[in-house]
């Protein structure tokens, strides 16, 4: 499922103008995986968007957080990269 248009029923948005990419969801996917997605989706903060924007994000970024919540993988280059830009 994990970045697959089949039965998605949300879409994100990501990036800045002109270098957005659309990445689809499955809000009870991404509820299990997450409290704030769950808040989002099903909580106190609930989003009835059927697209979400996220211009403060880039898209490797977000794609890399969705794979994570959809396979338990983490790709060792992103965390890498995060230890370069805090240090």
């Amino acid at each position: 499922m994990f970045n697959n248009d089949f039965m998605a029923d949300v879409h994100f948005v990501v990036g800045t103008p002109g270098g957005t990419q659309r990445l689809p969801g499955h809000k009870y996917v991404l509820a299990v995986g997450s409290s704030v997605f769950r808040a989002m989706f099903y909580g106190e903060l609930v989003e009835d968007k059927y697209e979400i924007r996220i211009p403060d994000v880039e898209p490797a970024a977000f794609l890399a957080m969705l794979k994570y919540i959809y396979c338990d993988e983490i790709d060792l280059a992103v965390l890498v990269t995060l230890y370069a830009a805090k240090k």
